[in-house]
Protein backbone atom coordinates (compact mmCIF):
# COMPACT_ATOMS: atom_id res chain seq x y z
CA UNK A 1 0.00 0.00 0.00
CA UNK A 2 1.66 3.18 -0.99
CA UNK A 3 0.74 6.76 0.71
CA UNK A 4 0.63 8.64 -2.15
CA UNK A 5 -2.48 6.49 -3.93
CA UNK A 6 -4.58 8.02 -0.71
CA UNK A 7 -2.86 11.18 -1.01
CA UNK A 8 -4.57 11.47 -4.64
CA UNK A 9 -7.95 10.13 -3.31
CA UNK A 10 -8.29 12.24 -0.19
CA UNK A 11 -11.87 14.06 0.15
CA UNK A 12 -13.37 11.26 -2.36
CA UNK A 13 -16.20 8.56 -1.58
CA UNK A 14 -14.47 5.42 -0.69
CA UNK A 15 -15.27 1.34 0.36
CA UNK A 16 -13.53 0.03 2.89
CA UNK A 17 -13.59 -3.34 3.54
CA UNK A 18 -12.26 -4.13 6.96
CA UNK A 19 -10.47 -8.11 7.89
CA UNK A 20 -13.53 -8.87 9.91
CA UNK A 21 -15.84 -8.24 6.69
CA UNK A 22 -17.62 -5.03 7.64
CA UNK A 23 -17.88 -3.15 4.46
CA UNK A 24 -18.02 1.09 5.00
CA UNK A 25 -18.73 3.51 2.10
CA UNK A 26 -17.10 7.14 3.34
CA UNK A 27 -15.03 9.79 2.40
CA UNK A 28 -11.83 9.31 3.13
CA UNK A 29 -10.21 12.10 5.67
CA UNK A 30 -7.00 11.57 6.08
CA UNK A 31 -4.39 8.85 5.63
CA UNK A 32 -0.95 8.58 6.84
CA UNK A 33 1.90 5.75 8.27
CA UNK A 34 -0.62 4.42 10.98
CA UNK A 35 -3.82 3.88 8.68
CA UNK A 36 -6.84 5.81 7.69
CA UNK A 37 -9.62 8.20 8.29
CA UNK A 38 -12.40 7.77 7.50
CA UNK A 39 -16.07 9.81 7.93
CA UNK A 40 -19.44 9.04 6.91
CA UNK A 41 -23.26 9.50 8.29
CA UNK A 42 -25.11 6.81 10.42
CA UNK A 43 -28.21 6.63 12.31
CA UNK A 44 -28.01 6.72 16.17
CA UNK A 45 -30.72 7.02 18.90
CA UNK A 46 -30.13 10.25 20.46
CA UNK A 47 -31.05 10.43 24.14
CA UNK A 48 -34.23 12.27 24.61
CA UNK A 49 -35.51 12.01 20.92
CA UNK A 50 -37.70 9.82 19.60
CA UNK A 51 -36.78 8.40 16.46
CA UNK A 52 -33.12 7.68 14.88
CA UNK A 53 -31.18 11.32 13.93
CA UNK A 54 -28.43 10.90 11.15
CA UNK A 55 -24.89 11.82 13.05
CA UNK A 56 -21.37 12.47 11.33
CA UNK A 57 -19.28 9.74 12.32
CA UNK A 58 -15.31 9.83 12.24
CA UNK A 59 -13.26 6.98 12.76
CA UNK A 60 -9.68 5.85 12.25
CA UNK A 61 -8.62 2.57 11.15
CA UNK A 62 -4.90 0.42 11.14
CA UNK A 63 -3.52 -0.67 8.05
CA UNK A 64 -3.57 -4.45 9.51
CA UNK A 65 -7.67 -3.66 10.52
CA UNK A 66 -8.03 -3.16 6.65
CA UNK A 67 -8.54 -5.33 4.04
CA UNK A 68 -8.84 -3.18 0.91
CA UNK A 69 -10.07 0.48 -0.05
CA UNK A 70 -11.26 1.03 -3.36
CA UNK A 71 -12.31 4.82 -4.78
CA UNK A 72 -16.35 4.80 -4.74
CA UNK A 73 -17.89 5.64 -8.02
CA UNK A 74 -20.96 6.62 -8.32
CA UNK A 75 -22.88 7.13 -11.79
CA UNK A 76 -25.88 8.66 -10.76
Amino acid sequence: KLLRQYHKILGSSVEVLLRDGIKILAKLDDANEEGIAISYEEKQLLEGKKRKQTVQVTKSYAWEEIKYVKEYLDFK
